[in-house]
């Protein structure tokens, strides 16, 4: 099996640092996590693979069974976009089957799987309090959606800063759609419409 490699670089010193390989089709996505530890690449393979700039050590979520178990590559759901969310908890990728999915980063456990989209899902990014993802896919459709429900609070902690997993599959509702040319946004005095 032939491995497809990421490389990171490093833009000050113009050098290449290290390189990962592990996908077996195209890397797709990237995302770097806030706190500097961790690289995310997703493939069209079905692979999110979370890389460990510190350990060099690498863990890999995938959307169904590995592609060498599956008869038919078409059943293989592509990621085309990849999230961490901001505290550095989860990954989210955006799908070529419609669907995002959202993994543990800490356990690999696939956390939720949401359906909406109509078509493909080609961009998702968690928000800064990373308790709501937006997403955006062919259907020329925008969703946020409210993943709150991946966190529960710590006993004794009043004011629910502190994340803890929820155990198993989790949903989480869309809170807004947004669809094709139809949507206008008042913007400071400005309307935008897409």
């Amino acid at each position: 099996m032939t491995y497809i490699s990421g490389q990171i670089w490093s833009i000050r010193q113009r050098k290449l640092c290290d390189i990962f390989s592990g996908h077996s089709g195209e890397i797709c996505a990237l995302d770097y996590s806030a706190n500097g530890h961790f690289v995310v690449s997703g493939s069209m393979d079905g692979s999110a693979i979370v890389w460990d700039l510190r350990t060099l050590n690498h863990k890999c979520l995938r959307t169904s069974e590995p592609a060498a178990k599956i008869k038919e590559s078409s059943n293989v759901a592509g990621i085309t976009s990849i999230s961490i969310s901001f505290c550095s908890q989860y990954v989210a990728g955006g799908c070529l089957d419609k669907f995002i999915r959202i993994w543990s980063m800490k356990t690999g456990e696939l956390k939720a799987k949401l359906g909406g989209h109509e078509d493909s899902v080609y961009a998702v990014r968690f928000m800064n309090d990373s308790k709501r993802l937006v997403s955006g896919g062919l259907d020329r459709s925008v969703r946020i959606w409210n993943v709150s429900s991946l966190w529960d609070a710590v006993p004794g902690d009043k004011k629910h800063t502190k994340p803890r997993f929820m155990r198993g599959m989790v949903a989480c509702p869309v809170i807004k759609i947004f669809r094709g040319h139809s949507v206008r946004f008042l913007v400071r005095s400005t309307i935008i419409t897409f």
